[in-house]
């Protein structure tokens, strides 16, 4: 018997089903639903009271495999997930620049890493254009349509963002301790303190340790984060940027004054992806609570979503679950996350990782929670250091240097000057000391015993640098013999260059190799070092370096330079291996791996109203994230010393 090829197809396709199990579906062609929102979860709810309705014998989950075509659920999902990212993408959307067309991208990075106008001035944000604009947008569009993020948070891998305040920047308020008059009761101000800062991880190649702040040795900090579930549908993803605008631009910096860093550091952010924030005991939190139509019509075999015009968005205290003990825990993000675990929204991995930066997570209530945070650092670097309350003794033989009151500078700063200043064992750093001391460094030798000194914390050095003796005799007309047994640092930011094992260069070819590198102003050679991969190892270095000790190892100093053919009539160079300070005068930082040219760098400071000089990353040595940052002053500023970054003057605009 011979069979039609359409009967053939029906059979076939009929085994084809039965072998998966498939039968026919309930819905027909032209059916509609209605959700709130539009996620997996939503649809399958949506899909199940149709059916009921209908008095169709199977469930959802049995429809979807029969109109799919298969019994791979996760197949299913994915469908469904790019059914409602297509409802999704019908929605009205803004951006921060809707806010205040100042918002732009590049603000906004600049913005969570604390070094914008809003950060860095004092004052009410009431009756201004920022305020204004803020205030308006929190009943508009931040409440309607779905805000777009920027770079700096565009990929969390852990769900979470985190915002830990160190200033009260704003009167009048019921927020913080800034009252008037601003100039002598708002100057570094205290936000409400709840929680507790552990540590700071660096990238220092002349520093191992993190920084640790023991019990309030950091001061008054207020942290405060937003959590989301993975599927990229839930209202909790869709409105991340809502929220993060509301707990940061409006709840925290309009309504109450809240800007700037927990603690004056280079390596954090008022604001980062919850894996690149440090170590807290825990953080307040709020959730998104939205309603949103989407029309959901069965044709063609699949599903389209149609979103209606009627996006509504609240924003309140997170219901969380307290991982402790399973009772309901409100306003915290680590219960927050837990509670999102629980339902399915997050895997295990997301929560133990937020879990690794809200070390309390296990007691919410705990604001202080120094046994968590102490408990956490010494499972990952050994004994909890007694930093607090101490600093370089006042009148002490041993005390090398004091920088000037009003003068902060960050601790890695402070760092970095301890490590350029021979002698130098401990440095203190103004934390929660007397305004005009915050940021203030000290420096000493081991004086033995540190003095007791309330709001300062006393680091001890882990890597000291062997400073040179005077220069032996000069050995050429293009450079002078520093001294033997010397070389440019290992690990340093001054270090330009070093030459590969085994392809060994004469004395003269690496001061040529000197000679071409700018900024080099010393090179070392390896005469007759202890292995033989490292005979004619050329290696160069800024001026400023200190040089350390290795045998075997001949430095030089430069004395012909090459002249620079491609010097700028635009700008020159004004100081080398100094910034712009933060704070004070600063008027611009670019992010954090986003590098420019110096060109590109010289035209945002000609581009920036006030701005007279500008600093550029150029150092060899400098983390990768730093290549390429560009910083923009006025002409007041005070430039604090930074290895790497070179400060130019505006010649021409």
């Amino acid at each position: 018997m011979k069979l039609s090829n359409a009967l053939y197809l029906v059979l076939a396709t009929s085994m084809s089903n039965k072998a998966l199990g498939v039968d026919t579906a309930c819905i027909t062609e032209g059916s509609e639903f209605e959700l709130d929102g539009c996620d997996y979860e939503t649809f399958e709810e949506g899909l199940q009271e149709y059916l009921t309705d209908n008095d169709c014998a199977h469930d959802a989950k049995t429809e979807l495999r029969r109109i799919f075509n298969t019994n791979n659920m996760g197949a299913v999902k994915r469908s469904v997930k790019e059914i409602c990212k297509n409802g999704w993408g019908q929605v009205d959307t803004t951006s921060f620049s809707d806010v205040d067309e100042r918002f732009n991208p590049s603000f906004m990075n600049q913005y969570v890493s604390g070094d914008t106008f809003l950060n860095t001035e004092t004052g009410s944000f009431e009756d201004t254009e920022e305020g204004n604009n803020i205030d308006a947008f929190r009943d508009d569009g931040a409440a309607s349509t779905v805000m777009k993020g920027f770079p700096a948070l565009s990929k969390c891998d852990y769900n979470s963002i985190m915002c830990c305040f160190g200033r009260d920047r704003q009167p009048n308020d019921n927020n913080g301790n800034c009252a008037d008059p601003i100039e002598e009761n708002c100057v570094d101000a205290d936000p409400a303190d709840n929680s507790n800062l552990c540590y700071v991880e660096h990238d220092l190649s002349t520093y191992s340790d993190p920084f640790a702040f023991p019990n309030d040795s950091e001061g008054d900090i207020h942290c405060h984060g937003l959590a989301w579930a993975e599927d990229e549908n839930d209202f909790t993803a869709q409105l991340r940027f809502n929220n993060f605008f509301y707990v940061s631009l409006y709840d925290h910096m309009y309504t109450r004054g809240y800007v700037e860093t927990s603690v004056n550091s280079d390596s954090i952010d008022m604001c980062a992806c919850i894996e690149d924030m440090p170590p807290v005991s825990r953080s307040d939190c709020t959730e998104i609570d939205a309603s949103a139509t989407f029309t959901i019509t069965y044709t063609a075999g699949s599903f389209e979503a149609t979103a209606g015009n009627d996006l509504s968005v609240e924003f309140n205290a997170c219901q969380g679950t307290n991982p402790s003990n399973g009772d309901d825990e409100d306003n915290d993000l680590a219960s927050y996350v837990y509670r999102l675990n629980e339902e399915g929204k997050v895997d295990d991995t997301i929560m133990n990782k937020v879990f690794e930066t809200l070390v309390g997570y296990a007691e919410p209530n705990d604001n202080d929670n120094e046994a968590a945070c102490e408990a956490a650092y010494e499972a990952k670097f050994g004994t909890y250091p007694d930093v607090e309350d101490k600093k370089c003794p006042f009148g002490d033989a041993s005390r090398l240097f004091r920088t000037e009151d009003n003068n902060p500078l960050s601790i890695e700063e402070c760092q970095e000057l301890c490590y350029e200043t021979e002698g130098c064992d401990y440095f203190s750093v103004g934390l929660d000391a007397a305004p005009q001391y915050s940021g203030l460094c000290i420096g000493c030798s081991d004086p033995g015993e540190l003095e007791d000194s309330d709001g300062f914390n006393t680091y001890e050095m882990t890597d000291k640098q062997v400073f040179p003796t005077d220069a032996p005799t000069t050995s050429s007309d293009e450079f002078d013999v520093v001294g033997k047994n010397l070389k440019c640092p290992h690990g340093s930011k001054d270090r330009l260059f070093r030459t590969a094992d085994g392809s060994p260069l004469t004395r003269e070819e690496c001061y040529q190799k000197c000679y071409d590198t700018p900024g080099c102003n010393y090179f070392t050679l390896g005469v007759n070092p202890s292995s033989d991969r490292w005979k004619g190892i050329c290696m160069g270095c800024v001026e400023g370096s200190t040089l350390q000790s290795h045998d075997g190892f001949t430095s030089y100093e430069m004395v012909v330079f090459k002249e620079d053919n491609d010097a700028s009539s635009e700008y020159s160079l004004s100081a080398l291996n100094m910034k712009c300070p933060q704070g004070n005068g600063r008027l611009f930082r670019t992010p954090d791996r986003s590098p420019l040219t110096k060109d590109e760098c010289y035209q945002k400071c000609v581009d920036t109203e006030g701005c007279e000089f500008f600093t550029y990353a150029e150092g060899g040595n400098l983390p990768s994230k730093w290549e390429g940052m560009c910083m923009g002053c006025t002409a007041e500023a005070s430039l604090s010393r930074h290895n790497g970054f070179n400060t130019y003057e505006v010649l021409a605009r």
